[in-house]
């Protein structure tokens, strides 16, 4: 006993001693442990092991009497191991797996030392029901991604129902549903990288196609905000008279005697109003729209940080039971979310262009495109809206995220030179110039160095050359 206690034995390794007469191997004396803890409140199970140790060690071997009881009560603790499949995933994986190196074991150890011939121990193999661990785990690891999918999908259906698109921090402009979301598929992928098991492919394809839906579910939801063209003007239909034509300058003439020049004079007075007292524009819609872009912006990064944690952290074995061709397809190209980073890019540029367009074409319409060179070119130039687009841009800035900013901005450029696709006399052509030119160089100095030089020339040149056709087809 005394040595017993110094060697601090435990209690699987004194069963060993009192029943076995030697010492086994860790392993089985811990999947003794663990079998008594388990079989604690199962009677049947555990007098059933006895009984059949103590009748067959009488009159056979070490071996034998081990087998005998393992035989007895492989059905019990299966069942009993089925029951707690439901409590403790970890912990019940981690018994599967020393069941099954105690089971293939005793088996070894059964044919081996079989006293009644090799041929009836082979025989008596075949009667054995086996565990079938790795059967067990992998339907235990599959219904695990369901279950964890399942309450993907819940918390993101609740997520999109609460979602006002209002941060619940200026430092963090960004949906509380997409938080949410993303905190909700790295804890899957915690969890899912400490199963004490080989990873197949046909698990991580399972786990990354159900991430990957619930991504795509969600960036839908952000992106359904309607479309750019539901904000640009209705463009006039065309009339035999162009602006140089002399009817034309009659109904000029007449506009500045007096004719129309209340028409005239509301647009200035507007136009003056707000130039003198210049403040955002941005309306609370354009705002959420900004915090929609934000959101994809944020997902970009987040979803490349498990595509890396994946990548660095991911063993992945052949499959035995359902082949991937797709997987193999995204696994050699070195992307698992292949599908939602080839559309979020795509998304980004949408959202940007319908925030930019619902800021230029209908919250600062009434400074912008409807006074415009409205009623008379000089005295509806582009100075007064030049302040306000100047405030919705800082206003812009500070709401965007640094990444979205860039995007954001180019949009809103393009936008507001739209504002010069239209037909003017030559004699303007001039002062429109001018203004362009006032237009542009906002940008230039607006967060200096956002934008680049090349990208503001290609879009200056696409105004200038519809100019000049416009010119040239008023000319004829």
């Amino acid at each position: 006993m005394s040595s017993i206690i110094e060697q601090g034995f435990g209690v699987g390794d004194v069963i060993c001693l009192l029943w076995f007469k030697r010492s086994l191997p860790r392993y089985c004396t811990q999947f003794i442990e663990i079998y008594i803890i388990l079989c604690a409140d199962h009677g049947p199970c555990v007098s059933g092991a006895h009984n059949a140790i103590v009748t067959t060690r009488a009159g056979k071997g070490l071996v034998s009497c081990l087998v005998s009881g393992y035989l007895q009560s492989v059905h019990d603790l299966g069942v009993l191991l089925m029951m707690l499949l439901a409590t403790s995933r970890m912990l019940v994986t981690g018994v599967l797996l020393r069941a099954g190196k105690l089971e293939k074991t005793l088996v070894q150890m059964m044919v081996e030392g079989s006293l009644e011939g090799e041929e009836k121990a082979k025989t008596i193999v075949k009667e054995i029901m086996l565990y079938e661990v790795d059967k067990i785990i992998w339907n235990l690891l599959t219904k695990w991604i369901h279950e964890s999918l399942h309450k993907g999908k819940e918390a993101l259906q609740n997520g999109k129902e609460a979602e006002t698109w209002n941060p619940k921090s200026k430092a963090k402009p960004i949906a509380q549903s997409a938080v949410e979301l993303v905190k909700l598929a790295k804890t899957i992928m915690e969890q899912f990288f400490q199963n004490p098991i080989g990873i197949t492919e046909d698990i991580v394809q399972e786990l990354v196609n159900g991430l990957e839906n619930l991504f795509q579910d969600y960036i839908m939801f952000v992106s359904a905000c309607g479309t750019k063209q539901s904000y640009v003007p209705v463009i006039p239909s065309l009339t035999r008279c162009n602006r140089n034509s002399k009817f034309s300058m009659f109904l000029k003439k007449g506009c500045q005697c007096g004719g129309g020049g209340s028409l005239k004079a509301d647009h200035i007075s507007n136009a003056t109003k707000e130039g003198h007292n210049p403040r955002p524009s941005s309306s609370r819609g354009t705002q959420c729209l900004y915090i929609r872009l934000n959101t994809l912006f944020y997902l970009l990064t987040h979803i490349n940080s498990l595509e890396k944690t994946l990548s660095q952290n991911l063993v992945v074995l052949p499959s035995t039971r359902h082949p991937y061709g797709n997987f193999h397809r995204s696994y050699n190209n070195g992307s698992y979310f292949e599908k939602v980073l080839s559309s979020l890019p795509t998304t980004c540029q949408y959202m940007a262009e319908v925030a930019a367009y619902h800021l230029i074409f209908l919250d600062s319409d009434s400074i912008f495109y409807e006074s415009l060179y409205v009623g008379d070119t000089a005295n509806a130039r582009i100075r007064h809206a030049l302040r306000t687009l100047k405030q919705n841009i800082t206003l812009m800035t500070t709401l965007l995220t640094d990444k979205a900013q860039l995007l954001a901005l180019k949009e809103v450029m393009k936008a507001s030179f739209e504002a010069f696709l239209r037909a003017v006399p030559k004699l303007d052509y001039h002062i429109v110039s001018k203004d362009f030119e006032s237009l542009n160089r906002i940008f230039c100095l607006c967060r200096e160095g956002l934008i680049a030089e090349s990208v503001m020339d290609i879009e200056a040149a696409i105004v200038e050359a519809t100019r000049t056709t416009t010119e040239f087809s008023n000319a004829r």
